[in-house]
């Protein structure tokens, strides 16, 4: 498969992935006893965050893409390890 090939596929699908990782969170956080709002605030960071690394993947290729779930990951170990969570 072609770079443009899978970003013509990425486009075609996002908006279900996007989609059903809202409503899945939505349902996992409310099956934790939560209220709607703290689901939907919830769902809400989810759908931002699909929609964020979709568009790093578009922007920045894969190598970029591979970087910035790296570095994401190395800040946010270092803010749980630091207390902030």
């Amino acid at each position: 498969m072609t770079e443009d090939e899978h970003l013509a596929w990425l486009k075609k699908i996002m908006p279900m992935v996007a989609t059903l990782m809202t409503l899945g969170t939505f349902a996992v956080i409310r099956l934790a006893s939560h209220d709607n709002g703290t689901a939907l605030l919830v769902a809400g960071i989810m759908f931002g965050f699909v929609l964020f690394l979709y568009g790093a993947r578009i922007v920045l290729g894969v190598k970029g893409f591979v970087v910035v779930i790296g570095a994401g990951a190395l800040i946010l170990w270092r803010l749980q390890r630091n207390g902030y969570f």
